[in-house]
């Protein structure tokens, strides 16, 4: 029992020193983006997918609308909505109201693909209620001329005015330094944030296509959740995901207690869903000799973190954990 014990304390240390160990190192490393060839502008195909509620992707088409880039088309795949008051129509937006309706997010993103005006160099998705920085694709368009080809850019709070949100974006902070810059910037990959990513063609079509994704179908929300099926399928194939810091997506934070306990109970289950596909990770890094494998496959095995409670000035206690 001691031994046991003594194990698990030496593993739980060396998760808390990780961190520490990983931030020291890429205080020695700069990010050098590089053009790879003649200046390209890519095209982008972005997909938004929303389910039930078509007026809550409007923010986000209009944003995209507004980007300082042109080469792109939207494909607002609006899932079992009511679009009868939708009034938003632009030569580069094409919506799409499947029947019967899909039910699924993946199925929505695979619809929206097998329907694409023209193909596309890259696929970015978007969530529903997501606002692009007018330069977005600008960036991102930077990082896919320096042979990138998965880039994630960097969600950040869009609302800040509760406890809850508050405590989300602090949660989301963490996560793009830790586990996405620092990542990046030591040789490794960062991980996918679900929204945000762009990711060429044929690799997304690819995952899109792959037996995880074909088995997930079917398990509906008992599936693992989509970003880590793709982060698993990029890492497997040794790719390395970019960070894109400067390419800025805003995304709704939860801002309930309700909304809290369904997302962080959604994404603990997720986590030990995954841990077979994290284990698989480190063990390929160490058989390949793969710091891109082995570095990302100790960030995903990683324990998740735990807020633990707090009070706001009314003293209402919340019990949080990311």
């Amino acid at each position: 029992m001691n031994f046991i014990v003594s194990i698990i304390s030496i593993v739980l240390t060396f998760f808390l020193v990780f961190p520490f160990l990983t931030v020291l190192l890429s205080l020695f490393r700069k990010e050098k983006i590089k053009q790879k060839g003649e200046y390209k502008e890519f095209d982008f195909g972005v997909i938004i997918t929303a389910y039930k509620n078509a007026g809550i992707t409007k923010g986000n088409v209009k944003a995209l609308l507004k980007q300082n880039y042109t080469k792109f088309h939207i494909y607002n795949v609006l899932d079992d909505c009511d679009i009868t008051d939708w009034d938003i129509v632009h030569e580069k937006l094409t919506i799409f109201s499947p029947r019967p309706p899909l039910k699924l997010k993946v199925k929505s993103i695979i619809h929206a693909v097998e329907h694409f005006v023209r193909p596309h160099d890259y696929v970015i998705v978007m969530d529903a209620d997501n606002l692009a920085d007018p330069d977005f694709l600008k960036i991102i368009n930077e990082y896919a001329n320096a042979g990138h080809r998965s880039i994630q850019g960097q969600r950040t709070a869009k609302n800040v005015d509760t406890g809850y949100a508050g405590a989300d974006a602090i949660g989301e902070f963490y996560k793009n330094y830790i586990e996405r810059y620092v990542t990046y910037l030591i040789g490794s990959s960062a991980v996918i944030s679900g929204s945000g990513m762009a990711v060429e063609s044929e690799l997304y079509k690819g995952y899109l296509y792959s037996p995880e994704i074909e088995k997930g179908k079917h398990l509906w929300k008992k599936m693992l959740q989509e970003d880590k099926i793709l982060q698993n399928y990029l890492l497997r194939k040794n790719e390395k995901i970019a960070w894109a810091k400067n390419a800025i997506v805003f995304d709704e934070k939860v801002s309930s207690g309700e909304a809290v306990q369904t997302q962080r109970s959604r994404w603990l289950y997720s986590y030990f869903q995954n841990l077979p596909n994290s284990g698989g990770l480190l063990w390929r890094g160490i058989k390949n000799f793969s710091w891109n494998q082995l570095i990302f496959g100790l960030v995903t095995i990683a324990p998740p973190l735990f807020y633990s409670g707090f009070f706001d000035n009314d003293f209402h206690c919340y019990r949080l954990f990311c």
